[in-house]
């Protein structure tokens, strides 16, 4: 397999891409499964990430009263919207970092690439 390789042997832009149009859970499906690949992990990270936040924040505000409908009402279209932004991003071949969350996953994705090629530890 090439550095460029993913294990899903598709090309690493549209695996990356396919790390949003589920949210979180693609992202965790590809986090889990891509080991090697640093712009493939890079995305599924992030999404992970801001998707689980995005899921978590409309859980809770969407349970205050008053507010919480609106707070939910907008939360799945605001995921959707992102999900096709960070998609085309991704398949552009662009590591588009989302604020706050972008740094912290190209930083944990690179600093988990040094310890997968660290020499006499093996791939488990």
């Amino acid at each position: 397999m090439t550095d460029s390789g993913t294990v899903l042997e598709i090309d690493e832009k549209i695996a990356a891409a396919l790390c949003y149009p589920l949210g979180w859970v693609s992202g965790l499906i590809l986090w889990s499964v891509q080991r090697h690949n640093q712009y493939v992990r890079f995305h599924a990270l992030q999404s992970l990430i801001a998707f689980f936040a995005l899921f978590l924040a409309t859980i809770i505000l969407g349970s205050i009263p008053l507010i919480g409908s609106l707070v939910s009402a907008m939360g799945y279209p605001l995921s959707f919207v992102l999900a096709v932004f960070m998609m085309h991003r991704a398949y552009s071949g662009v590591r588009y970092k989302l604020p706050l969350v972008g740094e912290f996953a190209q930083r944990h994705v690179q600093s988990s690439d040094s310890r997968i090629n660290c020499p006499g530890q093996k791939d488990v």
